[in-house]
């Protein structure tokens, strides 16, 4: 899992240097050290204004989403009115999965890229509204107001508001999951959720969090939901900050 060629690294240091891994302009439109390294080689990789996806084609949603949040985004207007406009449709590049699809499944069409990250014009903002960036997530008290997963979001916005940026990386966890919606289609509905969280503190320090969440009914804060981030790598093969030396991925995902 852990990847030290020479060549990575050289491509890690690129990346820093050329999307400003800290400045206002870092956006995951492009190859970004914090998305997590996996062996999903096959998968398609979708890459968009503000957000990164490795998709899955058998589960019919992500591995996971990469987007970076910063604070001046959250004090933007959304660019289109989402109660004005439907919004929800199937990602061009994949065109597998439809608003439809979800329809009197019992499930939210989930976002794992929140719209409000997404902010910072019309494309980006569409583009979140993609199924690409949707899960079948639990609605009433876990995607929705209040509930476990929207909490998750909330503290997600109060952290890069407090620290100027914060990458994030959400997505499905699919170990025992059966479950599917849409006979035709089999979209699987994930058993939990992750979020894994990546900022500098005011120390300039770095600082990571993990938490899992079950999709289900649950109102707790987010701090009930975390872990250590090994303990997510384990449960979905991802690599995360892996561009980090052992001894950094250490200190900080152990705990």
């Amino acid at each position: 899992m852990r990847r030290k060629h020479s060549e990575f690294l050289l491509l890690m240091v690129l990346g820093f240097e050329l999307i400003g891994w800290q400045s206002v302009s870092a956006q995951t439109g492009m190859r970004q050290p914090h998305e997590p390294c996996d062996t999903f080689k096959s998968a398609p990789f979708l890459r968009y204004s503000e957000l990164a996806i490795h998709y899955s084609k058998e589960h019919k949603q992500a591995f996971w989403v990469a987007y970076t949040l910063e604070a001046e985004e959250l004090f933007l207007q959304a660019p289109i009115n989402r109660k004005e406009e439907d919004l929800f449709g199937a990602d061009p590049d994949m065109n597998d999965v439809k608003k439809t699809d979800y329809k009197n499944s019992g499930y939210d069409r989930g976002h794992l890229s929140r719209a409000n990250y997404n902010k910072r014009s019309a494309k980006a903002y569409e583009e979140c509204f993609y199924m690409s960036n949707m899960s079948p997530q639990v609605g009433v008290h876990f995607n929705r107001s209040g509930g476990a997963w929207f909490k998750a979001e909330e503290l997600e916005e109060k952290l890069a508001k407090e620290n100027r940026v914060i990458y994030g990386v959400s997505g499905p966890v699919f170990d025992g999951s059966s479950t599917t919606i849409n006979t035709r289609k089999k979209i699987t509905v994930p058993k939990a959720y992750f979020k894994v969280i990546l900022y500098k503190d005011s120390s300039d320090e770095w600082k990571a969090l993990g938490y899992l969440f079950p999709n289900k009914a649950d109102t707790n804060q987010p701090e009930t939901f975390k872990v250590p981030i090994r303990s997510i790598e384990k449960r979905t093969g991802l690599d995360f900050n892996c561009w980090m030396t052992k001894e950094e991925q250490d200190a900080l995902e152990g705990n």
